[in-house]
């Protein structure tokens, strides 16, 4: 397949971006490396020129760029807006420090207010996609996709995933912070204030904290079902013995054991 290796110049700051594309001409491509994209939305398309530099077979193509786009020429050449060799992706190879403070858009002042007063607005299109014409709304996920997400993350933590923060707590200033920019839903503000859940709710609501049970009696009779507390209730037995008897904290209470 034919590919060519091309230059993106910025002829504002003459900074540049060397890549590869299949094909042997531009069309509607303007790169796609993070800092080449970013430079097109701050300058304009109007102001950047697209050169050709080689067109031969893709694998010659991907070898040269490789050869060409190296880590010394990335240090050695400021106006490079690669990131990273070629052949490689830019967005892993970005600095650590990359977005953090004023680098980082979404926490400049200015951008946090017209966020803020986006997301009060009910009328935008956005929100009201988000509230009232969401596709996922009243949508549960499959049982199947449930479980394939609990297992894939379930092996991410036995092979090393660690919670990043596990083991921190949050600075002081962090947690006021959070305090001054945590919304208020209290009282009216609530926007459950004012309603109550119906019977069937409360069922299910009920239903989804109650516990399994299976105890025998004294009389070695089996008793399994579910909602431990109601069963203590009935029988009259202490919910916290009959508790620990199920995690196997206790033998047994009143001659109640586990089935």
């Amino acid at each position: 397949m034919i590919a060519h290796l091309y230059k993106i110049t910025n002829n504002v700051t003459n900074q540049y971006y060397i890549g590869k594309r299949r094909g042997n001409e531009q069309g509607r491509y303007w790169g796609s490396g993070i800092r080449i994209k970013r430079h097109l939305k701050k300058y304009g398309k109007e102001n950047f020129t697209y050169d050709v530099l080689r067109v031969s077979n893709e694998e010659k193509i991907f070898k040269l760029e490789e050869r060409l786009i190296t880590n010394n020429y990335i240090k050695n050449n400021p106006n490079c807006l690669n990131l990273a060799p070629g052949g490689q992706g830019g967005f892993g190879n970005m600095p650590k420090d990359y977005m953090k403070g004023d680098k980082n858009v979404s926490k400049r002042p200015e951008v946090r207010a017209k966020l803020r007063e986006l997301l009060l607005n009910k009328e935008h299109p956005m929100i009201k996609l988000m509230r009232e014409n969401n596709p996922l709304k009243g949508r549960k996920q499959p049982e199947e996709l449930k479980r394939k997400v609990s297992e894939s993350l379930k092996q991410r933590y036995k092979d090393g995933l660690v919670c990043f923060i596990k083991g921190k707590k949050h600075t002081l200033e962090t947690r006021k912070k959070m305090s001054e920019n945590h919304y208020d839903v209290s009282g009216k503000n609530n926007p459950f204030y004012g309603k109550k859940h119906s019977k069937e709710i409360m069922e299910q609501i009920k239903y989804k904290l109650s516990k399994d049970y299976g105890f025998i009696s004294p009389e070695n009779k089996v008793y399994k079902g579910r909602n431990l507390v109601d069963f203590c209730k009935q029988t009259k037995l202490s919910y916290d013995s009959m508790y620990h008897i199920l995690r196997g904290k206790q033998a047994v209470h009143k001659g109640w054991r586990v089935a």
